[in-house]
This record gives structure tokens, C-alpha cells and sequence, in this order.
């Protein structure tokens, strides 16, 4: 993931969101596991795209850089991290809950298939 959010930084949104779908189609290429073409979708295509929205933040750290200022533009790059971490994670839990439900004891509820997967 390193290299998606050094590229998001770099090159913004618009590059960051590209870099992060070719790593998703180059994961499934090189050893995906499919169980559906949904699934295919979420967790190679959406969940590593959505990287490179910390490319939201990337004039704002050059803007710090330019500036001079270590600690607005370390805070920036904290904040993209955890951005585009917490909404990977948000798609392959997403896709968990759909595709793994079936596997769930049927006296859980939806809740219960959250903790479950």
C-alpha cells in the first residue's frame, strides 16, 4: 500500500485512484481468489482503488513542504494513510459480510455476521 499513497501524494487523486485499480487488477491477475464477480469487484477493484483518495490531501502537503512545515505536512500524510486504510478496510469487511454470510450460523443476525467475519 506504501507505494499507492506515495503515488496519491505525488500525483494526486486522479493518480492515485489509477495506481490503486492497476494493483488491484495485478493482485487478481497474479493469485486472486474468486467466488463471484461481485466479489471480484469489491475486493480487487474498489478495495484497492480506494487507496488513492489520500491523493485528496496532496496539494495541501505540497503546500506544507513548499512552506517548510514538518508537522503540517506529516499530519496530511497521517491523515491520507488513514483515509485510504480505513476505506479498504470498510470494503473488504463490506465484502465479508456478503459474501461470507452464507457460512454463518443462521441464529446471527447482521451484527453478528460483522463480528463473525
Amino acid at each position: 500500500m506504501i507505494p499507492i499513497f506515495l503515488i496519491a501524494f505525488r500525483w494526486g487523486l486522479k493518480g492515485g485512484l489509477l495506481a490503486g485499480f492497476l494493483l488491484g487488477c495485478l493482485k487478481l491477475l497474479f493469485g486472486g481468489y474468486i467466488l463471484n464477480p461481485f466479489q471480484v469487484l469489491i475486493e480487487y477493484g474498489l478495495a484497492f482503488t480506494v487507496l488513492g483518495f489520500a491523493g485528496i490531501f496532496a496539494r495541501k502537503i505540497s503546500e506544507a513542504v513548499k512552506d517548510r512545515q514538518i508537522k503540517t505536512y506529516l499530519s496530511y500524510i497521517t491523515a491520507g494513510i488513514i483515509l485510504g486504510s480505513v476505506l479498504r478496510f470498510l470494503c473488504h469487511l463490506f465484502a465479508g459480510v456478503i459474501f461470507w454470510a452464507e457460512s454463518t450460523p443462521e441464529w446471527l443476525e447482521l451484527l453478528g455476521m460483522v463480528i463473525y467475519v
